[in-house]
């Protein structure tokens, strides 16, 4: 059966935001000497690797995916679901 809101509600997403202690234990033991070498690693600018640090953008699916592999991690260990 679907989740799908009754017709002429909205849906409502959970936005999910990056464990920030996770994140940085783990980008410590990395070569990443700066801001800027961290989210080209993850294959993005460092503007938008500031913005999901403080919880103001949501990654793609693919985002979080590629970040927890570089990391050797999980998305469940990295990201949580927002409250």
């Amino acid at each position: 059966m679907s989740a799908a809101p009754p017709r002429g509600e909205a849906a409502t997403l959970s936005p999910i935001r990056l464990k920030t202690d996770v994140f940085t234990k783990l980008t410590a033991d990395l070569d990443a000497s700066s801001e800027i070498e961290l989210a080209r690693l993850f294959g993005m600018n460092r503007t938008t690797l500031y913005r999901i640090r403080k919880g103001e953008v949501t990654p793609t699916l693919t985002v979080a995916m590629r970040m927890a592999d570089r990391l050797g991690t999980t998305v469940d260990e990295l990201f949580e679901v927002a409250a």
